[in-house]
């Protein structure tokens, strides 16, 4: 039985391509999860809002938005983690396609400028990385304005 060497490399690439895919579907799945904790959070902070007082809902609301500012950071690192591993991977897709008779993966990034014509492509690891950004500052704000009324209030 005669192996093509083509054969073989097209082969790993399938498989190495698939890999890459499985990794962007996790990262899809970890963004999806953030809005879904950011959520639950936010109905938590309602139900707070509504069925607690005084010291209590200080207390909680203060809990709820540290949650809420360690989960974003969190989901800010891993999805930049995400972002450098699609990255090499990619860089070793586009090695392995210079041994292929077509480069589709090459010559898809060489039309959109490489990643660094934003008039013909933003990468999705630029956009995707400011979700958990607002929703920490979210949680920051509404950290630093508990803290401050509630100071405010001993004070006077």
């Amino acid at each position: 039985m005669v192996v093509d060497k083509l054969d073989v490399k097209v082969k790993q690439y399938e498989l190495y391509l698939n890999g890459i895919e499985q990794i962007s579907n996790r990262r899809g799945k970890a963004l999806g999860s953030l809005v879904a904790l950011n959520s639950a959070y936010f109905t938590c902070g309602g139900i707070i809002l509504q069925f607690t007082e005084g010291t209590n809902r200080v207390v909680l609301l203060c809990g709820l938005s540290l949650l809420g500012v360690l989960t974003s950071a969190i989901f800010f690192f891993l999805l930049k983690s995400y972002g450098q591993l699609n990255s090499a991977k990619f860089q070793v897709l586009h090695k392995i396609e210079k041994q292929l008779p077509l480069q589709p993966y090459t010559e898809e990034w060489s039309i959109v400028g490489n990643g660094n014509d934003r008039s013909r492509y933003r990468p999705f690891s630029h956009i995707e990385k400011w979700i958990p950004v607002i929703f920490g500052l979210v949680y920051f704000v509404v950290l630093v304005a508990i803290v401050f009324s509630h100071v405010r209030i001993i004070i006077n």
